[in-house]
């Protein structure tokens, strides 16, 4: 696993040794997001200057937003307690206009049987059409506040929407002006941390060199990972080979420069041809080869430390001239 770096800078530490035990979340080394090491504390003073500056700016209008929410706020409660009594003033309304039509209804056998006079009658229908007019009223009158608490919710979100456009505008400011510290005076350093527990394996920067990013700085061994040895093997001597065939393993360099020997057991056989790469294997191989891969098995060493080297005898088994001609 290759732990790279997140932003062009200097190394300015390495927290680990090749070969040691690393655990999770364990620092690995610190970038300076330098990009000029000149003239950088005057470019820093400036920097902190304008940003105490961008940050009472930002308090203060945050303040005011505040203020200004909480406003709407009351006004949505004020227009929703408004509402809630003229709903009940008309219920009110309601029963009492429901009650004297009720009663005038009763009344209207005793104007036909000469019990009450017209003029009594007709002074208790305009009652009735009074308190008609006055519930009228009323549903006006909760129409027009409906509407006003429409507008208040209305005014609230608007208040609300405009808080958080700010406030993604002001953290783009922030995050300007820390990008632009970072590439004018390396104010911030970046320390990359492991994400497995393991060992360090090789260490590919050196300290106070400047590194673009993406570059790899250290490369991390799980603990558990098993050895695996992958080895070429040309095409040509790869066809007495078989999955699951023992091999011998030897390894140098170990404790007291003791060579220890050992079984492995052919795992995979790649027969995708891989093309001539001396490079890539320490003999000169110059045809194209199969990857052939082995884990140790038995008391094989399944793990090598650093400095120690591992080399693997294939060995192929017999075969006729036939099995050479059709399977190579």
């Amino acid at each position: 696993m290759e732990i790279k770096t997140p932003h062009a800078g200097y190394l300015a530490a390495i927290d680990v040794k090749q070969g040691d035990a690393i655990v999770q979340h364990q620092p690995l080394f610190t970038v300076d997001q330098r990009t000029f090491r000149e003239g950088g504390l005057d470019a820093g003073a400036s920097m902190i200057a304008e940003g105490e500056a961008l940050e009472m700016a930002t308090q203060s209008a945050a303040s005011e937003r505040a203020i200004r929410i909480e406003a709407a706020a009351r006004n949505v409660a004020a227009a929703q307690t408004t509402l809630d009594l003229l709903s009940r003033e008309l219920n009110l309304q309601t029963q009492r206009e429901h009650l004297g039509a009720g009663r005038l209804e009763k009344l209207r056998p005793l104007v036909q049987q000469g019990f009450m006079s017209d003029l009594e009658f007709l002074r208790r229908q305009e009652d009735i059409l009074a308190q008609q007019q006055q519930r009228i009223g009323l549903e006006r009158q909760i129409a027009d506040q409906r509407a006003r608490l429409r507008q208040a919710h209305d005014d609230l979100a608007a208040s609300r929407v405009a808080a958080r456009t700010a406030e993604s505008e002001d953290r783009m400011k922030r995050e300007l002006l820390q990008q632009r510290r970072v590439d004018a005076t390396g104010a911030t350093t970046v320390r990359p941390l492991s994400t497995i527990d393991g060992k360090v394996v090789s260490i590919d920067g050196a300290i106070g060199e400047f590194l673009p990013a993406q570059a790899t700085v250290i490369t991390l061994a799980r603990r558990d990972d098993p050895l695996l040895i992958e080895s070429l093997v040309p095409i040509r001597w790869s066809g007495g080979l078989e999955v699951g065939q023992q091999v011998f393993l030897k390894v140098e360099g170990s404790l007291e420069d003791r060579i220890s020997v050992g079984r492995g057991v052919i795992v995979e056989i790649d027969r995708v041809p891989v093309a001539p790469n001396p490079q890539a294997s320490p003999l000169p191989i110059h045809q194209p080869s199969y990857r052939v891969r082995v884990r140790p098995a038995g008391d094989a060493p399944h793990t090598l430390n650093i400095g120690q080297t591992l080399s693997v005898s294939l060995g192929t088994k017999k075969r006729s001239f036939f099995d050479l001609l059709f399977h190579p």
